[in-house]
């Protein structure tokens, strides 16, 4: 950590999460939308020397079994999938599949999409909180979100 410091890094560690309740990305419908296309897209019949990243990828796994360094099985299948990602994500990764995520797990609220959602960000918890803990959370939300807001919306550190 020193030595990413010394460099200007800032290094941020979360602590761990349960994926499917409070990952914001993985609640999105990015990875659905995505998946769904996956099946109704495909390069397949786009020759190679017109499909710029389809003959640059066939290119270098052709060069790279040459060598010996890679034999894939199915290089056709690979090479569909990496020549589609682009158009795959860029038709997925639309602002209300990723805001969706970030709003199911109160990350922002559902009407102006700015502000946390107390008591959903609460309803990720592995437990129910005692009412202290509650309480000294609660306490600590707003004045710890008023510095992040005030100071450029900076990681603020558990």
């Amino acid at each position: 950590v020193d030595e990413y410091d010394s460099k200007g890094v800032k290094c941020v560690k979360h602590n761990a999460s349960r994926t499917g309740v409070e990952q914001a990305a993985d609640n999105s419908k990015v990875f659905p939308s995505s998946k769904s296309s996956n099946k109704k897209i495909t390069v397949k019949e786009i020759p190679s020397d017109q499909h710029l990243l389809k003959g640059s990828l066939e290119e270098t796994f052709n060069n790279l079994r040459a060598k010996g360094v890679l034999r894939l099985k199915k290089q056709g299948a690979v090479v569909d999938f990496m020549a589609k990602f682009p158009v795959l994500y860029t038709r997925a990764c639309v602002r209300e599949n990723v805001i969706h995520g970030f709003v199911k797990t109160g990350q922002l609220d559902g009407k102006f999409g700015i502000v946390p959602v107390w008591h959903q960000l609460i309803a990720t918890r592995r437990t129910i909180p005692t009412v202290d803990e509650y309480n000294t959370l609660l306490n600590a939300f707003f004045p710890t979100m008023a510095y992040s807001f005030n100071n450029g919306m900076q990681y603020v550190s558990d």
